[in-house]
């Protein structure tokens, strides 16, 4: 029975992984924040969620932000960004606490890095 189980859940992850359209990848990359989050998720594996709160906070607001700045970034990523990344498998959440690549992730990476004319000036202009 545990094996039946484990194939649903392999099952489950290959059709998260293909249901994800190229106007969703699009409407990932089009935020900046949600962009950074990538970049940092991505580029250096699991991370902490206070760690990329940290991070984000200083990018945006300089080294010495304010309290209130990173609760600005915290909200965002809590009630906006991060469930969005993670429903669409692009990030996995473990406990509210750790963040790391999903099963979406090289696809969304792919489009991120497509080097020809034009690619990332259309994400960039995707409605938010």
């Amino acid at each position: 029975m545990s094996t039946d189980s484990t194939h649903d859940n392999k099952a489950d992850a290959t059709d998260q992984q293909t249901n994800i359209s190229t106007d969703d990848i699009y409407h990932v990359l089009s935020n900046q924040r949600r962009r950074d989050v990538l970049d940092h998720v991505h580029g250096q594996g699991p991370i902490r969620k206070a760690s990329l709160i940290d991070i984000l906070a200083e990018l945006e607001f300089g080294e010495g932000y304010s309290s209130a700045e990173r609760k600005r970034v915290h909200v965002s990523l809590h009630q906006c960004h991060l469930p969005k990344l993670e429903e669409m498998g692009v990030i996995t959440i473990h406990n509210e606490r750790t963040i790391e690549p999903g099963p979406n992730a090289a696809l969304v990476e792919r489009y991120r890095h497509d080097s020809r004319p034009g690619v990332l000036e259309r994400v960039k202009r995707t409605v938010r």
